[in-house]
């Protein structure tokens, strides 16, 4: 069987199956590290077509040039920014409503 199939076998099995990169790497015969970099290298190229296909929304001719790009990622860090200060909001209400602190770590302290 050559590399290039098992990839995509293990890929498949990865995202039909959930399988661990041990599991992963007992079924095709190779090493858990081997696998887990292949599982890493497939998510890192799926974003990086996500963010392409995301900036060719804002460019209908598919050209994904730079700036275009920038555009999608101002826009995804905008709403992240938005996301943190209602997460924040909704944290300090709720200490006001409940009184107490949320955001202290529970626990003991150090001794």
């Amino acid at each position: 069987m050559n590399w290039e199939k098992i990839k995509e076998d293990a890929i498949k099995d990865y995202l039909l199956n959930g399988t661990s990169g041990r599991t992963l790497a007992k079924r095709y015969g190779y090493s858990a590290s081997t696998m887990c970099r292949l599982i890493v290298a497939y998510k890192k190229e799926k974003g990086k077509q996500e963010l392409l296909k995301k900036a060719s929304e804002f460019d209908p001719q598919g050209k994904g040039n730079m700036s275009t790009i920038v555009e999608v990622l101002q826009e995804q860090l905008y709403r992240s920014q938005v996301k943190i200060q209602l997460l924040e909001a909704t944290i300090d209400i709720a200490d006001e409503q409940m009184g107490a602190d949320i955001r202290k770590k529970a626990g003991p302290g150090q001794s």
